[in-house]
């Protein structure tokens, strides 16, 4: 059988558990008592008594497919330390239980070793708390749907080939604009140096002029029809 110490506020007294069998029960208790009184003088200035204190008995068995487990439930708990009468520090902890003494919880408030502790209050939340709590912390800290979440994906995909394509037809337009200045570039040098060529020309034509090998008007009329042909606008001199 197992022996177990159990303190006022039923949690398991550190240290309190005996595995004994009906010869060495007697004894066992007897520990366990003394562990008692010893453990009520150290939260004496919290009202514990030695006389409160309880000894459970469990008898040892071989767990077996009929065995159900253990109902969770979900609790709060207020504890304070003892190490300082006059300036307790206070622990606020939700927790999610799967027996009397055992399972595991999360630290809301206070620090986070307590060390010996005794238990204030306990609260059990029930499903209506549950509810209500998970709606006030979704309200502050909602959480997105699976749909929303595919959505958001499907967005965030179809956002970056969107991004890439228009990225890609940016570098194409540059590159066709770059080839393009190129391309005029050219020919206005091209069209540069065949006015200064025709320029020469009609130079020489205005010398035939000057010299008598061709008359002024003839030539005026041939250097115009360049002129034109060319689209040059500025006046004869």
């Amino acid at each position: 059988m197992q022996l177990r110490l159990v303190e006022p506020n039923g949690y398991t007294v550190p240290g309190g558990i005996r595995t004994a069998t009906a010869d060495t029960e007697a004894q066992a208790r007897k520990d366990l008592k003394a562990l008692a009184v010893e453990h009520a003088a150290l939260w004496a200035d919290f009202g514990y008594h030695a006389n409160d204190y309880r000894v459970l008995t469990q008898e040892n068995h071989m767990p077996d497919q009929t065995d159900e487990k253990p109902e969770k439930k979900a609790t709060i708990t207020l504890d304070v330390t003892g190490n300082d009468p006059k300036f307790p520090a206070y622990q606020l902890s939700i927790n999610a239980m799967d027996g009397e003494n055992s399972g595991h919880g999360y630290r809301l408030m206070g620090p986070k070793y307590l060390g010996r502790s005794k238990n204030l209050r306990t609260v059990e939340l029930d499903q209506r708390d549950a509810d209500k709590i998970r709606g006030i912390l979704n309200e502050a800290f909602p959480q997105e749907t699976d749909a929303e979440a595919g959505a958001k994906r499907r967005l965030e995909d179809g956002s970056t080939h969107t991004v890439q394509a228009l990225t890609e037809a940016g570098e194409s337009c540059v590159q066709q604009e770059c080839t393009a200045a190129r391309e005029e570039k050219r020919l206005r040098q091209e069209l540069y140096t065949l006015r200064a060529a025709i320029e020469g020309v009609l130079d020489e034509v205005r010398d035939m002029g000057d010299d008598d090998q061709i008359t002024a008007k003839a030539a005026d009329q041939l250097r115009q029809r360049l002129r034109d042909a060319l689209g040059l606008d500025t006046p004869i001199s």
